[in-house]
């Protein structure tokens, strides 16, 4: 891994674009609230210009597709909640990977400041144990 890498690298940043499309999401709430409300509007407009028996077929049409795009936009509204759950769930995720991140670099900035290099560093964590026995045992005589 290079010196100014982590582990976690990759983790954050997946987290990090899901928590902006999440974001971006919830972003959006006002502009679909609007959008319901333009939709509820027009609707209401074809309502009044249909003082008739006689429905103009452009008119039903018109009126079905505007509710089916209402209906979305409130399927969509329905997931605010969730969505704000799991971005709050993503950002303590986050926060979890960031301090092990940085924990994890300072581990290696110490160890990199004590050792030449990480295999001495591997190599006396291989003979550590060796090394305190002989330590207790010169201590003993």
């Amino acid at each position: 891994m290079e010196h100014d890498q982590s582990i976690y690298d990759t983790d954050i940043d997946e987290i990090n674009k899901i928590m902006v499309g999440l974001s971006e999401f919830l972003d959006d709430a006002t502009k679909r609230q609007l959008e319901i409300r333009v939709i509820d509007d027009q609707i209401e407009q074809l309502h009044e210009d249909k003082k008739g028996f006689f429905v103009n077929r452009a008119d039903q049409k018109t009126r079905d597709e505007l509710q089916k795009k209402r209906q979305l936009l409130l399927a969509s509204e329905k997931r605010v909640p969730a969505v704000e759950e799991k971005l709050k769930e993503h950002q303590h995720e986050l926060l979890e990977l960031e301090k092990e991140s940085t924990l994890l670099d300072l581990e290696l900035k110490v160890v990199l400041e004590k050792f030449t290099d990480y295999a001495t560093f591997e190599q006396t964590l291989h003979d550590i144990y060796r090394a305190y026995i002989a330590n207790l045992l010169g201590k003993e005589k």
